[in-house]
Parts: C-alpha cells; sequence; structure tokens
C-alpha cells in the first residue's frame, strides 16, 4: 500500500471518527435528539398541507401502535419548545405547522456536522466519495443550478 493511500485511509478514519465525535455530542447535549416518536409526528407534519391539531397527528401516527392523546399534545410542545414547530390557537386547542421544510431541517443539521467536522474540504471530499451515481447527478444539478458569486447563474 502506498503512502498515500496511507494518509487516505488514516484522513478518511479520521474524519469519520470526528464526524461520529460531534454527532454524538450533538446528541448528548440535545441538539440533535429527535426520538422515533419526534420524527414521527414531523414526519406527519411535513406531509400535511395544512396546520395540524393534536387530536389529527395523533390519529395519523397512531395506526400501527396506539398513543394517548396527551402523550402526543407533550411530544408537540415540546418540538415548539425545540423550535421545529410553531402553533396557532384554534378555540381551545392548537394547530401546529412546522417552522422548516423537511429539506431545511436537513440541512441544517448537515450544516452543524460540517461546521464541527474540522477540515471542511476533507469532509466535503469524502462525504461526495460516499454518494451513488444519482445522488451525484443530483448535487452536479443543484450546483450548476446554484447562483455564483456575482448572483447569477453559471
Amino acid at each position: 500500500m502506498t503512502i498515500q493511500r496511507r494518509l487516505t485511509n488514516a484522513l478518511s478514519r479520521a474524519v469519520r471518527d470526528a464526524a461520529l465525535q460531534i454527532l454524538f455530542t450533538l446528541v448528548e447535549t440535545g441538539e440533535l435528539t429527535m426520538g422515533p416518536l419526534e420524527a414521527a409526528v414531523m414526519q406527519c407534519v411535513w406531509a400535511a398541507t395544512e396546520p395540524q391539531s393534536v387530536r389529527q397527528v395523533q390519529a395519523q401516527i397512531s395506526t400501527e401502535r396506539s398513543f394517548a392523546y396527551t402523550t402526543v399534545m407533550t411530544v408537540m410542545d415540546n418540538l415548539h419548545s425545540k423550535g421545529l414547530l410553531a402553533r396557532v390557537r384554534d378555540g381551545r386547542a392548537y394547530l401546529y405547522s412546522s417552522k422548516q421544510t423537511r429539506e431545511e431541517y436537513t440541512a441544517s443539521i448537515l450544516g452543524d456536522v460540517l461546521a464541527e467536522g474540522g477540515d471542511r474540504r476533507g469532509v466535503l471530499m469524502h462525504f461526495v466519495d460516499s454518494l451513488d451515481e444519482d445522488a451525484l447527478t443530483s448535487l452536479r444539478q443543484v450546483l450548476q443550478d446554484a447562483p455564483g458569486e456575482d448572483g447569477f447563474r453559471s
């Protein structure tokens, strides 16, 4: 094995280990914590075309397992406190909507990980190396369509 290959492998391990450490830190501090029920609620809210009541979300996520109304209400209140859901009063209840699209939320998490990942270029290179051909095609298209530094598309 060449020295360059050994260095590349060592760098790959170091970047992977650093990224995992960052993810663990984000989970431990609560910045990345989204449990299974929170994720199910967010999936439901993201899929909706209008703000959702607790009762509507409870009905949708209780297809596989039954959740009490108060459990779903607590989860949605927690997601509101974390800044993921907005809410407005509707009589005695609240209607909830997402503050970000699923894509915006995912991009913010990736941005957090990238910001804490050390060598940004190295992290991005390894990320791109791990993409399949369809994802690479999508990435190329996004980069081609993105405005340049002057604000115009290239």
